[in-house]
Parts: structure tokens; sequence; C-alpha cells
């Protein structure tokens, strides 16, 4: 036996029934009222990444799939985890009879950085105080190492020393 579909009501599962001669047989269906579940994930960037989002643990989904005949109440939407991207927070979405609720997940960019270390040379130099910095930031010593600079260019400078011809400044493409 099966049941028709109705618009924003879940259909219940065909059956099987067995019928004997001479006896009448009952089969019985019940409807529940039922809605859907949108969510689009941004930016493109992250969707292209391959960022997807699921529904109670179910099967992932790509940005802006709807899924149909969810039973009515709360359900919980979480995001894949990609790499050079913060995953949006999980969240808890209400879903109401013949509607489709929405939501968005958010992606951020982790923002790649990169270390710098300058070897100054001779040691005699270095005895006599020479240094060095980066993007006019606090001087260092030889074989010091400045992190979290961002992806490309930085202007690499050095300190004077008395004696001593100072290096021009350089351009540092990181």
């Amino acid at each position: 036996v099966g049941f028709s579909t109705i618009s924003g009501w879940t259909t219940p599962a065909n059956q099987i029934i067995s019928v004997t001669t001479n006896s009448a047989a009952i089969a019985a269906g019940t409807y529940a009222l039922s809605g859907s579940l949108q969510v689009t994930i941004s930016p493109a960037g992250a969707v292209s990444a391959g960022a997807q989002w699921q529904m109670d643990g179910g099967t992932w989904q790509s940005s802006g799939a709807t899924v149909a005949n969810l039973s009515l109440g709360y359900h919980s939407v979480s995001f894949s985890t990609i790499s050079g991207w913060t995953t949006p927070t999980s969240q808890t979405v209400s879903v109401s009879a013949s509607s489709t609720a929405t939501s968005t997940g958010s992606y951020v960019v982790i923002p790649l950085t990169s270390s710098l270390q300058v070897t100054i040379l001779p040691s005699a130099a270095i005895s006599a105080g020479a240094q060095w910095q980066v993007d006019s930031g606090a001087w260092q010593s030889s074989e010091d190492t400045v992190s979290g600079l961002s992806a490309g260019s930085h202007l690499l400078g050095f300190k004077s020393v008395a004696g001593w011809n100072t290096p021009g400044s350089q351009i540092v493409t990181l």
C-alpha cells in the first residue's frame, strides 16, 4: 500500500499487507506536518574550497541545498572543516510546518603569516652593535627571528654602527 505525497506533510512509508480469503485487511498511515531547511555558506571562496553543512549529523550538503520533509522542531546544523578557514559555530535551527527555515554559515580565512631571520656579518660588526629591523619595527640582533609577518613585501633596514659601512635597505618578499 502506498500513500500519496502532500506538500508540507511527511508521507507515511509504503506498507505490505497480507490479505487472506474471506477476511478484511486494514492498513493505516499517519501523515505528519513537516518543514524544510536551507543553508547558505559564504564566502564563495570557502564554498570553492569544499565547505559543506549537515543537519543532525546526517549527510553532508552543499551551500544552498534544501532538505525537505523534516520533523518539526529544533535541528542542529554543523559545518565541515576546511584547511585555511575557520569553521562556523554549530547552530540550532527551528523548523516550522509547511515552511523553509534558512540559516547561514560564514567561514573566515585564516591569515597566513611568515617569519624572517637575518644574519649580520662579520661578527665584529655585531660586537660593535649592528642590528636589523623589519618595517621600521624594533631593532633585532643577528639571528633573531620576527614571526607573524603577513605575506608580501617588507622593508628590511640596518642600524648604523660607527666605523662600519651600513648595508642599504632591502625589500624582502615573504
